[in-house]
């Protein structure tokens, strides 16, 4: 039997918490549900969009907390935001019952419930009966590669933080995207406990040709896309030098199509990269926000999709688009996108380290057809479909 009464907590709001939580109102058998989203943001962007989800949503009450007032910054800042948001779920549950408590994202609530004297301080919480939670962090059971002594020290005290919070008996289940993660953390701390996450997407069917046309591409030839927010994060600057430079195979012509806002800092090392690129590809640059009704049109358009980002080991919202179109991508390697493009066969993992195996894998998605191409597709679609958004409430029971 589902369970009817739901709280929700997402310590803090972020640019994906509108899809989790559409995810959770549509998710099968929870149609019924009465959904109680508590959350903080100090972001106004954030809060009318969540405000008018819930507007549209009659099973969805939202308790939305103002945390302006607290510093907004690194570790300590972001420890104090989610004691914030822990510390009103804790009067909500005191206050009212529910039948299910999950808290989206939870790695930063973990130190909480580890302390030898959570009981006394979440009283409430311990009554519910135990929290499903979703985890985004990697919490330091897969080492980085060539990690430092400090990532090293940083890594057991999250295992340890981990295990002190599951052995207490706070958690009825915590989900990973990475299933390699996950497998740890079975292996390390409980088995019983420990689940593949759900990313939640909308798998999608959109014709090429027709968005090609609409956003002024040409028809034939081969599309990459390198989409989002271009922070130094993204490395787009260092993808178009690498294929600037590298050695070109004989092969269709290349159109590189890039869309999102530019971080300020980032933009004199984009335009001369840019400038550099346009001697080999054809760029059509949308710079600024994409709006979410045009953004299918840019999945659709592209034969594959570059997220080739630096130190970067969390999920992405590019590569899960991606996955949803059916579209194969090319990913640098670390963490939760190359476990899922090498466990899927939905594209290819390169180093910056190594230029020219980055250029060559670049070229080789640029040239595939027929079974190759269709090999990626299945498994770009097959991803899609274990983050098929209708399952996403299922990883909490």
């Amino acid at each position: 039997m589902f369970p009817s009464r739901i709280l929700l907590v997402e310590p803090t709001t972020f640019i994906h918490t509108p899809h989790h939580i559409q995810a959770a109102l549509h998710s099968t058998g929870f149609e019924n549900a009465r959904f109680t989203l508590l959350t903080a943001t100090r972001n106004e962007l954030y809060r009318e969009r969540l405000r008018t989800l819930a507007a549209e949503h009659a099973n969805l009450s939202l308790r939305l907390l103002d945390n302006s007032h607290l510093p907004n910054g690194k570790r300590l800042a972001t420890l104090r935001q989610h004691h914030f948001t822990l510390k009103a779920a804790e009067t909500l549950l005191a206050e009212e019952s529910f039948d299910l408590v999950a808290y989206l994202m939870a790695d930063h609530i973990l130190p909480f419930f580890s302390h030898p004297l959570a009981d006394r301080f979440f009283p409430a919480h311990r009554a519910a009966g135990g929290i499903s939670g979703l985890l985004f962090n990697h919490n330091g059971l897969r080492p980085a590669e060539g990690q430092r002594w400090k990532q090293t020290l940083k890594a057991a005290l999250e295992r340890q933080i981990l295990s002190r919070a599951v052995r207490g008996g706070w958690f009825r289940r915590l989900a990973f995207f990475d299933h390699r993660c996950t497998g740890e953390a079975r292996r390390k701390i409980d088995p019983t406990l420990f689940v593949d996450g759900v990313d939640p997407i909308e798998l999608q069917t959109v014709d090429q040709t027709e968005a090609r046309r609409r956003l002024n591409l040409p028809v034939d030839g081969r599309v990459a896309l390198m989409f989002g927010a271009i922070s130094g994060r993204k490395a787009i600057d260092e993808t178009l030098d690498i294929l600037s430079r590298e050695a070109a195979p004989q092969g269709p012509r290349i159109t590189l199509l890039i869309g999102g806002p530019v971080d300020p800092p980032v933009r004199p090392r984009l335009e001369a990269a840019l400038a550099r690129a346009r001697e080999r590809f054809d760029i059509v640059f949308h710079d600024g926000f994409v709006p979410d009704c045009d953004l299918p049109l840019f999945f659709a358009s592209a034969d594959f999709v570059v997220c080739a980002y630096r130190n970067f080991l969390a999920s992405s919202g590019t590569l899960l688009h991606a996955a949803a179109f059916g579209k194969p991508a090319m990913v640098s390697a670390g963490g939760v996108m190359e476990d899922a493009v090498a466990r899927f066969g939905c594209g290819e993992v390169v180093r910056f380290s190594d230029p020219s195996h980055f250029a060559e894998r670049f070229f080789a998605l640029a040239r595939a057809d027929g079974q190759a191409l269709e090999a990626y597709r299945q498994g770009a679609r097959h991803y899609a479909e274990t983050m098929d958004a209708r399952r996403y409430m299922a990883q909490f029971l």
